[in-house]
C-alpha cells in the first residue's frame, strides 16, 4: 500500500483498488448537509463559521473576521431562503403535526441566531417573517422573538410585526408580558401613533406610559389618558361593576405611575431617571395635579381636559379633586412616598419655569413654592367635610400625622389643625383602619404636645387606643390608670 498527495488530491493505492479523494472545504460540508435534508444543522454550522466558533477544521475559510464574514454571509442567506422555501412548500400532510411544529420552531430559532449574528434584522423581519406569516405560523416566529427582546438582542421591531405581536399576546391574555416586551424596545424606533392606538385598544397602559415618557418626554398626557378612564367609569374606584373593572384597573395605574415618577424612577421598569429628566417630570406632574384650574395640554393652544362630564363649571383644583374622589387612600399612599423626595424641599437654587402659570388666576405656582407645606395646605383646603366624608378624610389625617414628625422643618400647622387631626383619627370610620389610626396618633404625639392632653384621654379610650393611653398615663405618672390600661389591652 502507498499514499500520495498531489495538488489537493489524495491517492491511496491498495492491494486490489485505488482510492482518490480530497479534503472537504467549508462550503462542501454545508452542501452535504443541505443535500442530506438537514438544513437546520447546515444553518447552525454556517452560523458557527460566521462567528468563528466552529470547533472543527474549516478548510478554505480565512482567520480574518471581515473577510470570513463576507464569504459566509451570502451563503448563509441563500441557505435560509432555500430552507424556508423547502419547509413551507411541503404539504402539511407529509409530516405529522408535532414534527412539523418542532421543525418550524427549530428553523425559526436558527434563523434568529444567524440573522442577529450577521445583524441582518431586515432579512429576519422582511423575508423570514413573511414566510411564517404566509404559512399561518407567525405565532412560532413571535414566540421565538420574545426571548431575544428580553435579552436586549433586538431593540427595534417593524410596525407590522409589532402589531401582530401585540395581537398575539393579548389574545392569549398575556398583556403583562407584551407590556414588558414593549418596554424593552428602543422607543425611537416605535411608531408612536400605532403603539398608542394599540395600547389604548388593549388597555396596555404601562406600555403606553413608558412610550410617551421615553419617546416624547411627555409625562402629563398619560396621566390625562388615565383620568379620562375615571370620567368613563365615574369618580369612585369602589363603585363599579364587572363590566367596568378593566377600566378601573387601568385607571388605578396612575398611582404607581405617580409614585415612580415623583421619586425619580422610570415607570414601569424602576430604573433611575436622569436628573434633568426627573426634575422636568416632577415639575410637570405636580404642576398639573395641583393646578388651581383646568388647563390646556400642551400648555399653549392645546386641548383643555375637563373633569366635569356635564360641562358644568370646574371647581378649584379640579384634577386634584378628581383623583381624591376616585381613590383617596391610594393617592395618599403615593404622596407619602413622594414626600420622601428632596424635590419638595423648596430649594431656591433649583427654580424652574417648567410649570409656570399653573394655579388659579391669581395664584402662580413656581418650582420654589411647591413644597410639602404648600401641598398639605391645599389638601386641607380641598378636602372639606362638605365634599369628603370621614371614610376619605381619615386618610388625610393619617397622612399629616405621619409626615409632620418626619418633616417638622418643612411642615407647620396650627394647634387647632393638629387638634382636629387627632379628633379625626380617634373617630375612625371603620375597624379596618383602627390600628393604622392608633399608630398615626402615636406618630403625631411624638412631636405635637397639646396643653390639654388630659381632655383627649376620653377620646383615646373611646377609640380603644390602649397603647396611646399607656403612653399618656406613663408620662403623667398615673400608674393606677396605667395598670388598668395594661389590663384592658388585649393585644399586649
Amino acid at each position: 500500500m502507498s499514499f500520495r498527495a498531489y495538488k489537493g488530491w489524495l491517492f491511496l493505492l491498495g492491494f486490489n483498488d485505488v482510492s482518490i479523494g480530497t479534503l472537504s472545504n467549508w462550503a462542501d460540508r454545508l452542501l452535504a448537509l443541505m443535500e442530506d435534508g438537514d438544513f437546520i444543522a447546515a444553518i447552525r454550522l454556517a452560523t458557527s463559521y460566521y462567528v468563528g466558533s466552529a470547533d472543527k477544521l474549516t478548510v478554505g475559510l480565512p482567520d480574518d473576521d471581515d473577510t470570513r464574514h463576507d464569504m459566509v454571509r451570502e451563503k448563509l442567506l441563500e441557505m435560509m431562503t432555500a430552507s424556508l422555501k423547502y419547509t413551507f412548500s411541503r404539504t402539511p400532510n407529509s409530516t405529522s403535526e408535532d414534527a412539523r411544529s418542532s421543525q418550524l420552531k427549530q428553523l425559526a430559532v436558527e434563523c434568529f441566531i444567524a440573522c442577529i449574528s450577521m445583524n441582518e434584522l431586515d432579512f429576519l423581519f422582511d423575508d423570514v417573517y413573511e414566510w411564517y406569516e404566509e404559512g399561518s405560523s407567525e405565532d412560532v416566529f413571535l414566540e421565538t422573538l420574545e426571548p431575544h427582546i428580553l435579552d436586549d438582542e433586538i431593540k427595534a421591531v417593524p410596525p407590522a410585526v409589532l402589531k401582530d405581536l401585540v395581537s398575539h399576546y393579548t389574545l392569549q391574555n398575556r398583556g403583562s408580558r407584551i407590556e414588558e416586551l414593549i418596554c424593552r424596545l428602543d422607543t425611537r424606533t416605535i411608531d408612536i401613533d400605532q403603539i398608542s392606538t394599540l395600547c389604548k385598544q388593549h388597555y396596555l397602559y404601562d406600555a403606553l406610559i413608558y412610550v410617551w415618557n421615553q419617546a416624547l418626554g411627555d409625562y402629563v398626557s398619560p396621566l390625562i389618558d388615565l383620568l379620562s378612564l375615571v370620567n368613563t367609569v365615574g369618580c369612585d374606584a369602589d363603585s363599579h361593576d364587572t363590566g367596568t373593572s378593566v377600566l378601573v384597573d387601568s385607571a388605578m395605574k396612575m398611582f404607581p405611575y405617580l409614585s415612580y415618577t415623583l421619586t425619580g424612577r422610570v415607570y414601569p421598569t424602576g430604573l433611575e431617571l436622569p436628573v434633568s429628566d426627573a426634575s422636568k417630570a416632577k415639575a410637570e406632574l405636580y404642576g398639573f395635579i395641583f393646578s388651581g384650574k383646568a388647563i390646556p395640554r400642551p400648555p399653549f393652544g392645546g386641548h383643555v381636559f375637563h373633569t366635569q362630564a356635564d360641562a358644568s363649571p370646574e371647581p378649584s383644583f379640579p384634577y386634584l379633586r378628581m383623583i381624591l374622589k376616585f381613590d383617596t387612600s391610594s393617592f395618599m399612599s403615593m404622596l407619602n412616598e413622594a414626600f420622601e423626595d428632596s424635590f419638595l424641599n423648596g430649594s431656591q437654587d433649583q427654580q424652574s419655569d417648567d410649570y409656570s402659570a399653573f394655579g388659579e388666576s391669581d395664584r402662580q405656582v413656581s418650582r420654589s413654592s411647591l413644597t410639602r407645606q404648600y401641598i398639605v395646605s391645599i389638601l386641607l383646603e380641598v378636602m372639606s367635610p362638605e365634599e369628603f366624608g370621614p371614610q376619605d378624610a381619615i386618610y388625610l389625617d393619617m397622612f399629616i400625622a405621619r409626615n409632620l414628625p418626619k418633616f417638622p422643618q418643612f411642615i407647620l400647622l396650627s394647634g387647632s389643625s393638629l387638634h382636629r387631626v387627632l379628633e379625626g383619627l380617634c373617630n375612625y370610620p371603620s375597624d379596618e383602619v383602627a390600628d393604622d389610626c392608633q399608630l398615626s396618633v402615636e406618630y403625631l404625639l411624638s412631636i405635637y404636645h397639646p396643653s390639654d392632653l388630659q381632655s383627649l384621654v376620653p377620646l383615646f379610650a373611646q377609640a380603644g387606643f390602649h397603647r396611646v393611653l399607656k403612653s399618656v398615663y406613663k408620662g403623667e405618672k398615673q400608674y393606677a390608670k396605667l395598670l388598668e390600661a395594661c389590663l384592658d389591652d388585649k393585644d399586649d
